[in-house]
């Protein structure tokens, strides 16, 4: 017996609803594209060791855990990557690794994030990503505990004034 997809033929679509579609996508992709970010500030910046100890039952990621999160980060590379080259723009000599903190709750959201070191020596570029991270989403846990992790984001090109070849965000 053969099933029948009452969905296979394909539905008129008029002007209207290629324009109200058309609208919906353009504005999906504008509130994407507008992310508000500052440039970082002292109050940014933390201890990793005093970050962590803000959350009294929170414990690192294990190892399955940090690939979950190195996938989360690969996803996103697009967006990392644009930054910087829009950054190599205006300071061709801008490279470095920005140290980010983290604590994750178990829906994969942020709860908290801070930077732990700007290699970049670029505040705009930092606040930029720190930003991002916030929004970001990480593999979900079982277990209701926040986790909390260090983690890097390299940002090096082959020589001055060249292509970006690599943004590497793991050791």
């Amino acid at each position: 017996m053969m099933l029948r997809n009452p969905f296979s033929r394909a539905l008129p679509v008029t002007a209207l609803q290629n324009l109200a579609i058309a609208l919906a996508v353009a504005g999906l992709l504008a509130a994407c594209a507008n992310i508000e970010s500052r440039p970082v500030g002292p109050s940014d910046f933390v201890d990793y060791p005093h970050f962590a100890s803000r959350y009294t039952d929170a414990r690192e990621l294990t190892d399955d855990e940090l690939q979950g999160v190195q996938l989360s980060f690969d996803q996103h590379r697009k967006f990392f990557y644009r930054l910087y080259t829009r950054k190599l723009a205006t300071k061709p000599e801008a490279e470095g690794t920005v140290m980010l903190a983290m604590a994750l709750a178990a829906d994969g959201s942020i709860v908290d994030a801070a930077i732990v070191s700007n290699g970049l020596n670029d505040p705009e570029m930092a606040g930029e990503i720190l930003t991002y991270l916030k929004a970001m989403r990480f593999p979900v846990t079982a277990e209701n505990r926040i986790r909390v992790a260090k983690y890097p984001l390299h940002f090096f090109i082959d020589e001055p004034g060249g292509q970006v070849s690599e943004i590497k965000i793991l050791d």
